[in-house]
């Protein structure tokens, strides 16, 4: 490359918020350390800047008005899938609270993680009848992307439960 602007070809008519971090690679991998590539080093330097302030502006802390609540119900025993997660994305989940009003049934936490095709079990509980929800969570669970997050309802009888799950970002 002989001018630091064929830099910028790969991102024209992208917004920062759709760069993937590939992109920033295929950048770079145009650019070598030398005496005449100090314009593309420096430009470089200011795109992955650039990226880095839109997608990852807090460094692992929770990102401002990225809170996310799920609640729902579920009257037969069934899988729930979670929120999918976008590429780059990292989730906390603060709390996933349930409550059941039948005796008998059993929920469970699971990660799912596509690159191996493995359920992981985080935490299995059976509830008890109450209308009051208990948090599953000791403590807050970060996922990254591609892993999925899935709540197992089961039971002996009859199942007939309610949810809520607090998340926030801390990677987009």
């Amino acid at each position: 490359m002989s001018n630091p602007n064929d830099l910028l070809d790969p991102l024209r008519f992208k917004s920062l918020g759709e760069y993937k971090l590939q992109d920033i690679r295929d950048i770079g991998g145009g650019v070598f350390t030398q005496k005449d590539t100090l314009g593309h080093l420096e430009l470089l330097d200011k795109i992955a800047k650039a990226y880095r302030s839109v997608h990852a502006p807090t460094y692992g802390q929770l990102i401002p008005s990225s809170p996310f609540v799920e609640t729902g119900t579920v009257n037969s025993a069934s899988t729930v899938s979670v929120q999918v997660l976008n590429e780059g994305e990292v989730i906390r989940y603060q709390a996933i609270s349930v409550s059941s009003t039948e005796s008998g049934t059993t929920v469970t936490l699971m990660i799912y993680n596509p690159t191996y095709g493995k359920f992981s079990n985080v935490v299995s509980v059976e509830l008890t009848t109450s209308s009051i929800q208990t948090n599953i969570l000791t403590e807050p669970l970060e996922i990254a992307y591609p892993q999925q997050l899935g709540l197992i309802f089961s039971s002996s009888g009859t199942v007939d439960a309610s949810y809520s799950i607090t998340s926030c970002k801390t990677q987009q």
